[in-house]
């Protein structure tokens, strides 16, 4: 609060703009740390290795006689269970694939300087790109490391977002 110095009657909305806009950077650092976690390469080996297994599965099921596969279906139905779908579960698995999710780079520090583009905006101040200013400071407030450089990343919403408007 002392970076904003809102006045008493602004105190309340200020902090729950810094609240919002620390929970919503928290919420991407997560989102990220999930996709990075699904990306990595042990990720991608085991999802290429259950693949593999469910089309050896496929091809084993498919081998069996005809007596077998009703056996095996009617033995499923006693038990109230369904036979896999080989080909659904083979489907979900490559949509799962990593390499069709977008990168994210340095997006959660993006997000950081856009977030704190809407509290400066919202308390009525007009938010400027300077190295160690306000925007850039309350930036590295809001993603959760007070002596990190924004300047950058405050440059690239100005780049991308109309300044007419808070940023979304």
């Amino acid at each position: 609060m002392k970076l904003l110095r809102p006045t008493p009657e602004e105190r309340e909305f200020c902090e729950q703009q810094v609240t919002s806009a620390i929970s919503a950077v928290d919420a991407d650092k997560r989102q990220t740390q999930h996709e990075k976690n699904v990306a990595s390469k042990h990720a991608r080996m085991d999802l290429k290795a259950y693949r593999q297994a469910l089309k050896r599965a496929q091809r084993a099921f498919w081998n069996l006689p005809d007596g077998m596969r009703q056996k095996i279906g009617l033995l499923a139905a006693l038990e109230q269970t369904a036979l896999p779908d080989f080909a659904a579960l083979i489907a979900v698995c490559d949509r799962a694939s990593p390499s069709q999710l977008p990168l994210r780079a340095d997006f959660d520090r993006y997000s950081a300087a856009t977030w704190a583009w809407n509290v400066l905006a919202s308390m009525g101040e007009q938010p400027t790109v300077t190295r160690g200013g306000k925007w850039a400071k309350l930036a590295a407030i809001v993603y959760g490391v007070k002596n990190a450089v924004f300047f950058h990343y405050c440059r690239e919403v100005i780049k991308t977002t109309r300044l007419d408007q808070t940023a979304e």
